[in-house]
């Protein structure tokens, strides 16, 4: 089966589920009825807990003593030192305004639903949701040029969750290693967290090699856009036709059949060694 017909249930869903959740939220954003921000927040929260389920709603709250915490978080870190190396004139350090470009410019490389980034308030939502303290978020950069972002996605849920995209001209350069491993160092020398997880489409072999040589093993799968379970198992029924080797070896290698890689991503679990 050629690379490009290989598209995951993942992959196909979440184009449909983004479109249609981001297109609600936008409208309920943008309306026009005088009703406060918090109100509107409020209105946003309940339509994705009711869609979703509550993981996707509960990012939205952010309680005071969480949004605390993470500040403190984040202070204690980059308190520790600005610049972090991970060699070969590769350096991270935290996320600035001046990089918002560079991180949409990856988002339209990645995202399934590119053509929502022409929409300047959906711009606004990824990049508020790059900042956000609840995330500890390291830019990357190649001689002084933004190549891409590493970090933790929520530091209230834990194990903590490591992302990391680079601009797809810098990818396989094992750019992606150094900048996680030098990141993962820094974390636990500066805040003492030393277990992670990591969760990866089916179809990323790279990422999967990424994290399996930095120790990473399988713990599992996780759903991807919806919790839905009719919407899931759908998705598998339409695309059984997907299921290839490739799929069937990683089935067995996380103990679970086939289909499933159709609707959800894996899970790997990271554990550092303590010092």
């Amino acid at each position: 089966m050629e690379q490009t017909e290989k598209k995951t249930v993942t992959q196909n869903a979440e184009k449909y589920i983004r479109e249609a959740i981001l297109r609600d939220v936008l409208e309920l954003l943008e309306a026009n009825d005088g009703k406060p921000f918090e109100e509107k927040k409020k209105e946003i929260t309940d339509y994705l807990r009711n869609c979703t389920g509550d993981s996707h709603a509960d990012a939205l709250e952010d309680i005071a003593g969480e949004e605390q915490r993470c500040q403190i978080l984040n202070q204690k870190f980059w308190g520790a030192g600005n610049v972090i190396s991970a060699g070969n004139r590769i350096t991270m350090r935290r996320v600035q305004e001046s990089d918002r470009e560079g991180y949409l410019e990856i988002q339209r490389a990645y995202l399934v639903t590119k053509h929502m980034l022409k929409e300047p308030t959906y711009c606004n939502m990824l990049w508020e949701e790059h900042i956000a303290s609840k995330r500890l978020t390291l830019s990357i950069y190649s001689d002084g040029s933004y190549i891409g972002y590493c970090g933790v996605n929520n530091l209230l849920q834990e194990p903590w969750e490591i992302g990391i995209e680079l601009r797809p001209e810098w990818t396989r350069r094992g750019i992606g290693y150094r900048a996680v491993s030098a990141m993962l160092k820094e974390i636990q020398t500066r805040l003492g967290v030393h277990v992670f997880c990591v969760r990866i489409e089916p179809r990323n072999l790279a990422s999967q090699r990424l994290f399996e040589k930095l120790g990473a093993v399988p713990d599992g799968l996780a759903v991807g856009w919806t919790a839905n379970q009719e919407i899931i198992l759908q998705c598998e029924e339409d695309n059984l036709d997907q299921i290839d080797e490739e799929l069937i070896r990683l089935a067995e290698k996380f103990g679970v059949p086939p289909r499933k890689l159709l609707s959800h991503v894996l899970r790997y679990s990271l554990e550092l060694e303590q010092k």
